[in-house]
């Protein structure tokens, strides 16, 4: 008997301390999911994290329900398998290839747009990034480099363009498409019931030119797919970004940000890390802009501190210079006023860099990037 009440004892306790351990709060700056096997808060402030080690995946056919889509899949799992997945040292996961800062894969065969966008997705599998139709950017180099490949290959491409009321056109990912946008073809879209976007060929005798169209959504054509970023990204310009205001991070010290990006899991290849500004190809004032947009009158971390007194510089090791134009009136002030921030004063529709201590707590702006 005493041996029995021993053990209703100890179970008893057992339970106890199983439900304790349930209540402890949960950390959240780490999504479990999304936690790379790197220790981010002990590197050198200018070291990019290891690259992780590369996983095995198992590619599954979903959506993949022609030969050619089987075909895809199966050449893009033993890619994977063999650790292979650079398209020819392109940066480009197969059996995409760089276009412009951009991966893409031209279709060499037809299908309408719900089937196309449908196969797009399907190469999506193993790579933690989103695939979708083509979607253009307004970026004249971007957009332009683009419409250059379609012309080469002389055919017609779906890109993911679509309207429900032949009046409001968007891309896959929700951007509206503007009707003044340039790359529309002369006197398009024509809105004859034609719900769906494409480029198209045109020839005379002094060139060859893409542009896009509207046409019937059920007719076959070729069509792009477009490598996207991984999720809780979004692209911005030529990179890819996470906001953590989107997925509820708002009050956040500067330190725990930078560690939150580096957790981040992204495709083989890359990294995460606080965003910067600067970069060759970046447009600064529409990253700005963009970063700010839906939070109007709120500070927002970046990636850039004072290593020593007054002297910032950007996460990459980057001067970032006092007397840059990016500062806010009497900033830097320096002191303990040590990590970079930015900040959108909406009654002037002017944003501005600001610094900070640690102390205070912001949502903040992580950005992809490609080790070298």
């Amino acid at each position: 008997i005493q041996s029995s009440a021993m053990v209703v004892i100890i179970w008893s306790l057992l339970m106890v301390v199983g439900v304790w351990a349930d209540q402890l709060p949960v950390n959240p700056y780490q999504d479990v999911n999304k936690v790379a096997n790197m220790s981010a808060s002990v590197l050198w402030p200018f070291q990019k994290p290891a690259k992780p080690t590369q996983v095995d995946s198992e590619i599954p056919n979903e959506g993949a329900t022609t030969v050619k889509a089987v075909e895809l899949s199966v050449k893009l799992e033993k890619a994977i398998a063999s650790e292979v997945t650079d398209n020819g040292g392109s940066g480009c996961d197969f059996p995409f290839e760089a276009v412009g800062s951009m991966c893409y894969y031209f279709s060499d065969e037809q299908r309408n747009f719900d089937e196309a966008s449908n196969f797009c997705a399907s190469l999506s599998h193993g790579h933690n990034r989103e695939v979708t139709l083509a979607m253009l950017d307004y970026s004249t180099n971007e957009d332009q480099a683009l419409l250059d490949a379609a012309s080469a290959r002389d055919a017609s491409f779906w890109v993911g363009g679509a309207t429900e009321d032949n009046i409001q056109w968007k891309w896959q990912d929700g951007r509206d498409i503007y009707l003044q946008a340039r790359f529309w073809g002369f006197g398009e879209p024509n809105n004859r019931g034609n719900k769906c976007t494409a480029t198209q060929v045109t020839t005379n005798a002094n060139f060859i030119r893409s542009y896009i169209y509207d046409t019937e959504c059920m007719e076959s054509l070729n069509f792009i797919c477009q490598q996207g970023c991984p999720s809780d990204f979004r692209r911005i310009g030529n990179s890819c970004y996470f906001l953590s205001h989107e997925v509820g991070l708002d009050k956040v010290h500067w330190q725990d940000a930078r560690d939150y990006c580096r957790s981040l899991v992204v495709p083989e290849g890359y990294y995460a890390d606080l965003a910067v500004l600067g970069l060759p190809g970046q447009d600064d004032y529409r990253l700005m802009y963009e970063f700010c947009a839906q939070l109007p009158d709120v500070d927002i971390w970046l990636g850039a501190f004072a290593e020593t007194e007054c002297e910032y510089k950007w996460i990459d090791g980057r001067t970032l210079a006092s007397s840059s134009i990016y500062w806010v009136k009497s900033a830097p002030y320096c002191g303990d006023y040590n990590h970079v921030a930015i900040y959108n004063y909406s009654s002037r529709n002017q944003t501005y860099l600001i610094d900070f201590p640690d102390r205070y707590t912001f949502p903040f702006v992580c950005q992809m990037f490609q080790y070298d």
